[in-house]
């Protein structure tokens, strides 16, 4: 059973149903988990806001740079959450891997003004065509989307009739 820093004495009087092991993780870690992404994310909605509207307030050129406060802000949050959950909750594993990526993508998608939804496709997206950030920005868009780079074979209006009638469309 994993065993976290977060004091040790009030863990060892939780109920056992608490200490069992559910997803390699104790039933109190993943509680805590929840409860911490839970307060992570309406603490970054109250961050964000309250420094857009301190932003609108303040003159022109700063009220730019406050703006990049927000950013900073829930990045510094994300980190602090991701410490406490690895120090002193414990969670490990392939758990603390997943909340690591989903905590620096909202990251990222915050600073280049994307969805975090957008920001995981687009990194999928990349895993799966074996692409980097560079080659990224050199796709054209068509239609909205991003294709896949050629395969060296020319797909023709036959091929693609074949495949609908296959289909039935």
């Amino acid at each position: 059973m994993p065993r976290a820093r977060l004091s040790g004495e009030l863990i060892d009087r939780l109920p056992a149903w608490l200490k069992t092991l559910h997803g390699g993780q104790t039933v109190w870690q993943w509680l805590a988990l929840l409860s911490l992404l839970a307060v992570t994310v309406l603490a970054s909605v109250a961050l964000t806001n309250r420094i857009r509207r301190l932003s609108k307030r303040v003159v022109r050129p700063y009220g730019r740079f406050m703006r990049i406060l927000a950013s900073i802000a829930v990045a510094l949050l994300v980190s602090v959450v991701l410490a406490v959950l690895e120090n002193e909750v414990n969670i490990t594993g392939d758990l603390l891997t997943a909340v690591a990526i989903g905590g620096k993508a909202v990251i990222v998608a915050m600073v280049r003004k994307v969805s975090a939804g957008r920001m995981v496709s687009d990194l999928l997206r990349q895993a799966l065509s074996g692409s980097t950030a560079q080659d990224e920005t050199r796709q054209r868009v068509v239609a909205g989307f991003r294709p896949f780079d050629a395969r060296g074979v020319i797909v023709t209006n036959d091929d693609i009739d074949a495949l609908r009638d296959g289909e039935g469309v």
